[in-house]
């Protein structure tokens, strides 16, 4: 029975039944896909990207990669050092931002502190700017976040039409972490309305690493 609900649970993405250990900074690099189905998501929602894109816990750069692709400028936080140019800060401590013109967050955040890196990243919004983060469906449970919810409703909540998956540490593209289902939040500062709910697909029936 044990058993069983640990694999019912590793199943719907639980991170506290996974019976892999979690990483220590909980460090789960974003996979470039996602991040272009984000872009993509906003262009269909006539979300207008900002020149500077903050990103609060950048890792080694895996969202930060993609917009800076698209011609996008990059301002970037971490705890550590993992080799992508950041401010090496604890964004949760972070006092002002070097950026002072329109600007949207875009993160994959510690999944334990979830709330925290979205809240700060909305006190730093002006009204109309964006916080976009990649989550997993399930952070729209738990009374804790309920009241956080109630008064900073997301504006939409896209679902990934099929699992996709985050690499430990950044690492290890041949053992990718269990598919999950994620969705990308979308806040806009000042929206008080419902959530709506959309969805993105990264196109392909199986996850390709190759550009981790």
């Amino acid at each position: 029975m044990v058993m069983f609900k640990a694999n019912i649970y590793s199943q719907l993405g639980a991170s506290n039944h996974i019976e892999e250990e979690r990483q220590s900074e909980d460090f789960y690099s974003t996979n470039p896909k996602a991040v272009k189905v984000l872009i993509d998501k906003l262009k269909e929602l006539n979300i207008e990207i900002p020149e500077t894109i903050i990103e609060p816990s950048v890792g080694m750069g895996h969202i930060a990669k993609v917009f800076e692709k698209y011609g996008h400028k990059i301002e970037a936080y971490d705890i550590l050092d993992r080799g992508y140019p950041a401010t090496i800060q604890d964004f949760l401590q972070l006092k002002e931002l070097k950026c002072k013109t329109a600007k949207m967050f875009v993160q994959n955040p510690p999944y334990g502190l979830g709330i925290e890196f979205i809240e700060k990243s909305l006190n730093f919004c002006s009204n109309n700017e964006y916080v976009c983060a990649l989550l997993k469906i399930q952070f729209l449970e738990s009374q804790s976040r309920y009241e956080f919810f109630k008064e900073n409703p997301p504006k939409y909540v896209s679902v990934f039409v099929r699992r996709t998956y985050c690499l430990k540490d950044g690492k290890d593209k041949d053992k990718p972490s269990a598919a999950m289902c994620y969705a990308w939040f979308i806040w806009q500062k000042g929206y008080k309305g419902y959530p709506m709910i959309t969805w993105c697909n990264t196109g392909e029936e199986k996850q390709d690493v190759e550009e981790w």
